[in-house]
């Protein structure tokens, strides 16, 4: 194992550099991240490319299997979470406010969304308990 405090050589296997001035390699550690990202890379900050089992708190780089995005600022997949729906709907998709388009389990408690009968519906039950409150109110 070459030791380089100052890193003034190049680097090797096992080569120590706290500075990150020099490339990157296997195992190779940038708690800063100024180098490219290889396999186990780990990148707090998300300032490298994302790639399998990449985590990126806050969402700068592209989405991919397992990407988490709380924020929803990258595109939607499989079992992707969006509860302020900016972004496309899918199968399962969550959608309590209805700002996005229905599919395959999609929820709409309000009913301002999917097939007309479903409005319909809404349309019927809310008149119905506003007819209700009315005669209620004026018994």
């Amino acid at each position: 194992m070459h030791l380089d405090p100052l890193h003034t050589a190049g680097s090797g296997a096992g080569y120590l550099d706290p500075l990150h001035t020099a490339g990157s390699g296997a195992g190779y550690l940038d708690p800063l991240h100024t180098a490219g990202s290889g396999a186990g890379y780990l990148d707090p900050l998300h300032t490298a490319g994302s790639g399998a089992g990449y985590l990126d708190p806050l969402h700068t780089a592209g989405s991919g299997a397992g990407y988490l995005d709380p924020l929803h600022t990258a595109g939607s997949g499989a079992g992707y979470l969006d509860p302020l729906h900016t972004a496309g709907s899918g199968a399962g998709y969550l959608d309590p406010l209805h700002t996005a388009g229905s599919g395959a389990g999609y929820l709409d408690p309000l009913h301002t969304a999917g097939a007309l009968n479903k409005i319909k519906m809404c349309v019927y039950i809310f008149s119905k308990h506003v007819l209700v409150c009315v005669l209620y109110l004026e018994r």
